[in-house]
């Protein structure tokens, strides 16, 4: 069954995605899901501070609207 996930292409520099392919062998990852994580754990901490603060991390968590409280 095909993914219901909306894709995205991403134009990345070779060597900061060897990084990434790097980290993701090590995690146990495919490129792909690493990239997620990375992507996810960033947007908590720029919602929320800190990743860790709400034990969200490497988890997929619904961030609310932050665009009206940096009014």
């Amino acid at each position: 069954m095909p993914s219901q996930k909306p894709t995205y292409t991403l134009r990345i520099n070779e060597e900061v995605l060897n990084n990434i392919r790097a980290f993701a062998e090590v995690d146990g990852r495919s490129l792909n899901k690493e990239i997620e994580c990375i992507l996810n754990q960033y947007a908590i901490e720029r919602a929320f501070g800190d990743s860790n603060i709400l034990g969200v991390r490497n988890r997929i968590v619904d961030i609310p609207n932050i665009n009206n409280k940096k009014k």
